[in-house]
């Protein structure tokens, strides 16, 4: 069986995944400190169930289609319907989330993008909390909140997330659940699922975490999904998946299925990323990734050419396009460079690449092997370091690198006469294999010149300008024309020393 055909992510519709990382008995090694014994599941629903939301939105497109039915046609329907199931024909686009922070009188919902979606053509957001009355064994009395007092915080559509805030009414009392550490999640422990399947609220399975870090094909961001045998169907997405301490491990987000019903396996974003993503979309009503400013493609592309780079295997991104002025673009990345590492992890496709960059930290500074071919085309190994800027939406991602496509930016650069004439020396791309440092070596020095007042020698290498990488004479001129707050900054190094010149823009005109 071809599992690769079955892998569906889940739409708001109701192919939902529905997990949940729970551990086995305390062992080394293992992240739930409770045991397992034939209490333990009770006792992590009573924690965990009060905080479950099952999320109902009714789209208007629905009511309309039902109010438009000729009235024999619908009782034919129903009855037909009934026949197969009794499953509803006008219900209500379903889902779970679980509450993740109380602040100042207000409750956080975070559950799956696809969840929320339908907002777009409905007027109805509702939350159903279900719990116990004092003393009691069952959850018998639940509390739905709808209307203005239920918002949608933020929407993370490229990492199916987000984030429903709302007014806690006095007669519900709620609790955040917290998050484990999901890197420590083991193949193997037991899982809890709560929420919302077929619309029956509130239902609890169990299974065990099948597998890890599955990727499910390029239009899913994660590339590190958990991987779990705890039944779900349809209405279970956005639920939280937890521990045996009745931490989040996992937010369900897919299945594998034929059929559009669970098949016995099903999927969760890592508690991890979806903490981090919750935790943007609570702060800043967006979440917050990691932007480099390059456009990939596979090295398979370069085809003939592939062989200068001397590559052992056809693996890696390469750079086709480099936004102007991005991280990329000041760290020194050119096109036509093939990128294989970014933190040491390997990158061996562009979507891989992709979900790497966008995990990080705004504003983090990462490193990036790379290969590139020099004009004699010869392969020269490089490590770059990068500070990420801010991922912008998608749309505005897609438009950014068309126009500089557009623009021509993966041109050949050539180098001219202009930093000679201006600042007085002259300069070679020079590359040092063994630091793998790149820069402009310095050829000669004009007397009187800029160069030579700022003290500058013959075989010094600068290595930057104005925070840009230096590899040709363009990215000289290029900086030299951006200073920074009226003035330039350029690095260089000298017999291994490393030394920093600062001067005001205005003296080099």
């Amino acid at each position: 069986m071809n599992i690769s055909k079955l892998m569906k992510p889940l739409t708001a519709a109701g192919l939902a995944a529905f997990l949940t990382v729970a551990f086995p008995e305390s062992a080394p090694g293992q992240s739930a400190t409770r045991g397992l014994d034939e209490r333990t599941y009770i006792e992590v629903v009573r924690d965990v169930l009060p905080s479950v939301v099952n999320i109902s939105i009714e789209p208007e497109r629905r009511r309309a289609q039902a109010e438009q039915e000729d009235v024999e046609d619908l009782l034919e329907f129903l009855f037909e319907r009934r026949d197969q199931g009794g499953v509803r024909p006008f219900r209500s686009v379903s889902g779970s989330g679980v509450v993740v922070r109380v602040d100042n009188g207000k409750g956080y919902v975070l559950t799956n993008a696809h969840v929320v979606s339908p907002m777009r053509n409905s007027n109805e957001l509702s939350l159903t909390f279900h719990q116990r009355e004092d003393g009691s064994t069952h959850y018998d009395r639940t509390t739905v909140i709808t209307g203005e007092t239920v918002r949608i915080a933020g929407t993370d559509e490229f990492g199916d997330l987000a984030v429903i805030e709302f007014d806690i009414p006095e007669s519900l009392e709620v609790r955040p659940i917290d998050f484990a550490d999901s890197n420590e999640v083991e193949i193997g422990e037991h899982v809890l699922a709560l929420g919302n399947p077929l619309d029956l609220n509130h239902t609890v399975t169990r299974g065990i975490v099948s597998a890890k870090s599955r990727f499910l094909g390029s239009n899913i961001y994660y590339d590190q999904l958990l991987q779990t045998d705890a039944v779900i169907q349809p209405g279970n997405s956005g639920g939280p998946l937890v521990n045996l301490d009745g931490k989040i491990v996992g937010i369900n987000n897919a299945i594998a299925s034929s059929s559009g019903m669970w098949q016995g396996i099903s999927f969760a974003i890592p508690g991890n990323d979806a903490k981090r993503v919750a935790t943007d979309l609570m702060d800043y009503g967006r979440a917050r990734r990691g932007y480099l400013g390059v456009s990939m493609d596979h090295v398979r592309e370069l085809q003939d050419r592939l062989d200068y780079y001397e590559l052992d295997r056809p693996e890696g991104v390469l750079v086709t396009i480099v936004v102007t002025d991005s991280p990329a673009d000041l760290a020194g990345i050119r096109p036509g460079d093939i990128i294989k590492e970014i933190d040491g992890r390997t990158v061996t496709r562009p979507d891989e690449m992709l979900r790497e960059i966008a995990r990080k930290t705004v504003d983090s500074e990462v490193s990036i092997r790379l290969v590139r071919l020099t004009e004699d085309l010869e392969p020269v190994w490089l490590t770059l370091d990068a500070t990420l800027s801010e991922r912008a939406d998608e749309e505005s991602v897609r438009r950014l690198h068309m126009e500089e496509s557009d623009r021509g930016t993966a041109r050949i650069l050539e180098d001219s006469d202009e930093i000679e004439e201006h600042f007085g020396f002259t300069v070679e791309p020079y590359v040092d294999e063994d630091s793998e440092t790149a820069g402009l070596r310095v050829t000669e020095v004009a007397p009187g010149s800029k160069a030579a007042e700022l003290g500058l020698q013959e075989g010094d290498l600068v290595t930057s300008m104005n925070g840009r990488s230096l590899w040709s004479v363009d990215d000289f001129e290029r900086a030299w024309r951006q200073p920074i707050q009226g003035g330039h900054m350029l690095r260089y190094e000298r017999d291994g020393e490393r030394d920093l010149i600062s001067f005001d823009a205005e003296e080099d005109e």
